[in-house]
């Protein structure tokens, strides 16, 4: 490979890396979350861990100036309390 063909090569994927943050990719729940909360309520359906993840990851600014972080730990309570509802009784094989 040429030097100015490796170089280009080297530009696009830092372009890219900077453009699409591995982070961002692998938040994509907790990342939607958090615009969904914005409103005041939460409309889609989410994993625990997206749940988690946004509460941790919840910019300053969505934290101070809304009330997502009650909207998401009400949801959060109310899908754990769903899934025990649903869990099969007698706790399985003994």
């Amino acid at each position: 490979m040429g030097r100015a063909k490796g170089m280009r090569l080297l530009t696009t994927v830092v372009a890219a890396a900077l453009l699409f943050p591995a982070s961002a990719a692998a938040d994509g729940g907790a990342a939607a979350l958090t615009k969904d909360c914005q409103d005041g309520t939460i409309t889609g359906t989410y994993t625990a861990s997206d749940y988690a993840e946004a509460q941790r990851r919840l910019p300053t600014d969505v934290d101070e100036y809304t009330d997502c972080r009650d909207v998401i730990r009400s949801a959060q309570l109310r899908a754990a309390g769903a899934k025990l509802r649903s869990a099969p009784a007698g706790g399985g094989p003994g």
